[in-house]
């Protein structure tokens, strides 16, 4: 290389240099002036969070599992909503965002038991609405203090009469909770490293 290619090389490295430190000069100066302002912004913004969290925090109990379930519900449904807005960066965001709300509908349906009461559904279409009969319990010729309890269905038939449908139906309902049970905590235990932005 020649004497002059290297003092134009030379010049290229220094202008490279001299912008590269200009850059981190400017960018320093930048968040000097700004950082106050993101300072006293984020302040107003966790403010704002807390006060979102009072509704849900203020109906928690310390002896329900439940309470941690709405806690952890409420928490997924806010990254669900910042990554269906404009704000969310990542590529996968809106499908991120679709998959949270499939889970927390899953996680409604898990935890008020939706699948394990659809027994009930059934026989109510089946034999109408059910009730309960209290009927003292006779012991020889003289009724005691005690009582049995009969389930009564408005068309007329008994527990016993239906006995065997209904623990048939009874048990696949259980199945199918336990299954929606199984089903829930996978989809979390696969993707939940994956709901961020």
């Amino acid at each position: 290389m020649t004497m002059k290619g290297k003092l134009i090389k030379s010049c290229v490295l220094e202008d490279e240099k001299r912008s590269f430190i200009q850059r981190i000069q400017y960018k320093d100066w930048y968040i000097t002036l700004t950082k106050p302002f993101y300072i006293v912004k984020n302040f107003f913004l966790r403010v704002r969070r807390v006060l979102n969290y009072i509704p849900i925090v203020w109906n928690t109990y310390d002896w329900d599992y439940h309470s941690a379930i709405d806690v952890f519900k409420y928490q997924l449904e806010r990254i669900a909503d910042h990554l269906d807005s404009d704000d969310a960066v990542t590529v996968d965001a809106k499908y991120n965002a679709q998959r949270i709300r499939t889970t927390i509908r899953l996680m409604d349906r898990v935890f008020d038991d939706y699948y394990a009461m659809e027994y009930m559904d059934t026989l109510n279409e089946m034999y109408g609405r059910s009730s309960f009969e209290f009927v003292p319990i006779k012991v020889g010729d003289e009724f005691t203090e005690r009582y049995e309890v009969k389930q009564v269905w408005e068309s007329g038939v008994t527990h016993e009469e239906i006995e065997e449908f209904h623990t048939k139906l009874f048990k696949a309902s259980q199945e199918k909770q336990k299954k929606a049970e199984r089903i829930l905590w996978k989809l979390l235990h696969e993707n939940i490293r994956t709901w961020w932005d």
